[in-house]
């Protein structure tokens, strides 16, 4: 398969360009999370997320560790 560098650059920009609106995203709840009010006296813990979620997030991280290893690769 011939590769086009004008394909592989947009498709890496595509790539990061997502990950800076993930972490952008996660920021703004993670403030969101600290600007909730509790009553007076009342003494919560403060929202660290479901386990399904971090369970995800690592699935999905993974995921992009491969792909960055080229395990994905075909063909060679």
């Amino acid at each position: 398969m011939k590769r086009d560098a004008k394909k592989v650059v947009a498709a890496t920009m595509g790539v990061v360009e997502y990950l800076k609106a993930e972490r952008e995203r996660a920021r703004l709840e993670s403030e969101a999370a600290l600007k909730i009010s509790f009553p007076p006296g009342d003494r919560r813990i403060m929202p660290t997320g479901s386990l399904w979620a971090a369970s995800g997030r690592m699935e999905i991280m993974r995921f992009r560790n491969m792909m960055e290893l080229r395990m994905f690769r075909r063909g060679r």
